[in-house]
């Protein structure tokens, strides 16, 4: 399954590689029926990064979400879509997640909710978020 924001497809599940059935096109049977299973839409992160020092864009960072499976995904500036200054990271619907941001030269950075001083985040199926971390330089 390929993650497409708009289309809404999320699968994650490790036994989906046992389920897989491959298709064998020929020239005798250049055809073959084949059934797709769509996941619900990720939940979406809009994630704006700065120099806390500074106050400017870092152009390079790198996300990473840890679920309570300990799966984990990793994303950098390159491999995501910008909705102008923000970057838009896909994140596992329905599920708590540990959100951390990073950076060469920066402290890493955690989510914690100021309302329940919990480490984690949960989004629900097409629900978006928005994010702007200041990253604070090492010494």
């Amino acid at each position: 399954c390929v993650l497409r924001q708009e289309a809404g497809c999320w699968d994650d599940d490790p036994q989906r590689l046992s389920r897989t059935r491959k298709v064998k096109l020929t020239r005798e049977e250049p055809l073959a029926h084949v059934e797709l299973t769509v996941g619900p839409k990720p939940g979406l992160l809009s994630i704006a990064v700065t120099n806390n020092n500074t106050g400017k864009a870092l152009d390079s960072f790198i996300v990473r979400w840890i679920d309570e499976d300990g799966r984990s995904m990793n994303s950098s500036v390159g491999n995501l879509q910008r909705a102008g200054a923000y970057l838009l990271v896909p994140i596992r619907p329905a599920t708590d997640v540990i959100v951390q941001i990073s950076a060469p030269r920066f402290k890493d950075w955690y989510f914690v909710d100021t309302s329940t001083m919990q480490p984690t985040w949960r989004l629900q199926s097409g629900e978006q978020r928005t994010l702007d971390v200041a990253l604070e330089p090492r010494e």
